[in-house]
C-alpha cells in the first residue's frame, strides 16, 4: 500500500524515538519523512500486522483513506462536528454561539449544521463548556476507531498508529456502529474537496 501514507500520531513517534539512543540519529529521526516511514513499517512489523491490503474497498472507504492520509486529525476533527451536529445546532441557536466560534472553526461548524439531518440523535450527556474542541475531537475519535474496526487487519493496525495511543480497539470507545461512522467519515471526507462555505 504505497500510495498511502499515514503520518505517526506524536505519541507512537516520541516512543519510537525514545528507543533510538544516539541523539544524531535520534534528531534525523524527527526531522526526515523517509525514516518516519520506516519507523511506521517497524512499529507495523512489531506488531505483528499483515500487509495492509486496499482491494475489495469500496470507493467511500477509498474517499475516507484519502482524506485520513492527508490529515487524519483534521478528518477526526470535522467527523466529531458531524457527529454532534444536532448538539451544535441547539448550542449556536442560544447565546452560546461565542464560546462555540472560540473553540471551532466557522466554516467547519457551518459544514456540520448543514449536514444535521445525517447526524445520529443525540445522546444524553454532559461536557465542560471550555472543552468543546475536546469534546467534538473524542466523539471523532469514537467513530474513526469504530470504522477503522471494519478494515481488514493490516490497513486497520497501520491506520490506528496515526491516532493517540491510548485509545484501544477493544475498550468502548470503539463501540459505535461502523456503518453509521462511515457515512459520517464520508462526510466529513469531502469536506477536505469542498470548503468554499
Amino acid at each position: 500500500m504505497n500510495d498511502l501514507a499515514v503520518a505517526l500520531h506524536a505519541d507512537w513517534l516520541s516512543d519510537a524515538a525514545a528507543r533510538i539512543r544516539q541523539p544524531r540519529l535520534r534528531e534525523s529521526f524527527a526531522n526526515d519523512a523517509r525514516m518516519r516511514v520506516r519507523v511506521a513499517a517497524r512499529l507495523a512489523a512489531e506488531q505483528g500486522l499483515p500487509d495492509a491490503e486496499t482491494h475489495g474497498l469500496n470507493a467511500a472507504s477509498r474517499q475516507i483513506l484519502a482524506a485520513f492520509s492527508q490529515d487524519s486529525a483534521r478528518l477526526v476533527t470535522l467527523t466529531g462536528l458531524v457527529w454532534n451536529a444536532r448538539f451544535l445546532a441547539r448550542m449556536v441557536t442560544r447565546d452560546a454561539v461565542t464560546p462555540v466560534l472560540g473553540q471551532i472553526d466557522r466554516k467547519d461548524l457551518i459544514f456540520a449544521l448543514k449536514l444535521r439531518e445525517f447526524a445520529p440523535a443525540e445522546a444524553s450527556f454532559g461536557y465542560e463548556a471550555g472543552k468543546l474542541r475536546d469534546f467534538i475531537e473524542t466523539a471523532g475519535l469514537r467513530c474513526v476507531l469504530s470504522w477503522l474496526k471494519s478494515l481488514p487487519p493490516g490497513l486497520a493496525g497501520r491506520l490506528r498508529m496515526s491516532l493517540p495511543r491510548v485509545l484501544s480497539f477493544a475498550d468502548e470507545a470503539a463501540s459505535l456502529p461502523p456503518a453509521i461512522c462511515a457515512d459520517i467519515l464520508v462526510l466529513a471526507a469531502r469536506n477536505f474537496t469542498s470548503r468554499e462555505v
